[in-house]
């Protein structure tokens, strides 16, 4: 019961989150003229992008609590952190040496659009293949 309790509190919680980081992005949209509006749909990739990320996060926590599967699913875990560091990394120091003058003012280039699809795909790919995992192995949490 106390499980359940904590995973619908953590589900508001982000919901909460995602809502005000998504009013703050419509917010300064209106907030600044020089802003080109393919930068906040850049933003909001990323922001989308982190989010499954998150949500991977969450389904493999709550994973770790079945009794079958426990190895299984924190190697799948250390795979997504040596995936995910790295691309993570690699985007945010081009994105830094792009953006060193100043990213606003202009339209986001390839390099956003290239790493924040990066990110997005490591977290479909990796909630997908947890999905696949869960699924075969019997999960009891899905089934409650």
């Amino acid at each position: 019961m106390a499980e359940k309790h904590l995973k619908k509190i953590f589900a508001q919680t982000s919901a909460i989150v995602c809502l005000l980081l998504i009013a703050a992005l419509l917010l300064s949209l209106f907030a600044s003229k020089h802003t080109p509006p393919l930068r906040y749909a850049a933003n909001c990739l990323m922001t989308i992008a982190a989010g499954y990320n998150v949500y991977f996060l969450f389904n493999w926590i709550c994973s770790l609590s079945q009794a079958n599967g426990k190895w299984i699913m924190v190697f799948i875990g250390a795979a997504w952190l040596v995936v995910s560091a790295p691309v993570s990394f690699v985007v945010g120091v081009l994105g830094y040496a792009e953006c060193a003058g100043g990213c606003s003012s202009r339209p986001p280039g390839a390099t956003d659009w290239y790493g924040g699809l990066a990110i997005l795909g490591v977290g479909v790919v990796f909630n997908g293949l947890l999905h696949w995992i869960r699924s075969f192995l019997g999960d009891p949490i899905r089934s409650r």
